[in-house]
């Protein structure tokens, strides 16, 4: 009778501690490092709209240059960047070492994830496996953008719209 008593007790402990390491770790938030690089003064019409997660070349000329050339922001009057700007600034980036984060009108205190900050605050959750950062602001909406590397990493993204 003792030893069935400090089973059932023992199975009581584990599985309050498995629950409590499964809550922790859905709601723990993780702290990804990141580095700012520079900025750049903000181009015509820009607005403030989160981030944006680089992995290449290609993809930071369409984010400062090739969007702006859809016929729907011509028919807007929006500009991106000169492409020859951005092509200089492209050729000071090391994307085989780190990713790149632009992050419009704002300064990036922290960048951060957890299985529940992606589950709140991405509406791509159920589209892409890849984590999102989220990324926390200093105070205040500045004249510029802001770029910051990361190490390079497959699994992040920009959340979702």
């Amino acid at each position: 009778m003792k030893n069935k008593k400090t089973y059932i007790s023992l199975l009581i402990i584990a599985a309050v501690t498995i629950i409590c390491v499964a809550i922790f770790n859905y709601y723990h938030e993780r702290i990804a490092p990141f580095k700012y690089v520079m900025s750049i003064p903000k181009f015509h019409n820009c607005y403030p709209r989160g981030i944006d997660y680089v992995e290449n070349e290609d993809r930071l000329y369409f984010y400062l240059v090739g969007y702006y050339q859809k016929p729907s922001c011509q028919e807007a009057k929006l500009e991106g960047y000169d492409s020859v700007y951005v092509s200089k600034i492209i050729s000071n980036f090391d994307f085989r070492k780190y990713d790149y984060i632009i992050s419009y009108m704002k300064k990036i205190s922290t960048l951060k994830h957890s299985p529940y900050l992606t589950k709140n605050q991405d509406n791509l959750y159920d589209i892409d496996e890849r984590i999102p950062l989220i990324a926390e602001y200093e105070k205040g909406t500045y004249d510029s953008l802001f770029i910051y590397r990361i190490e390079k990493n497959t699994e992040y993204r920009a959340p979702g719209p």
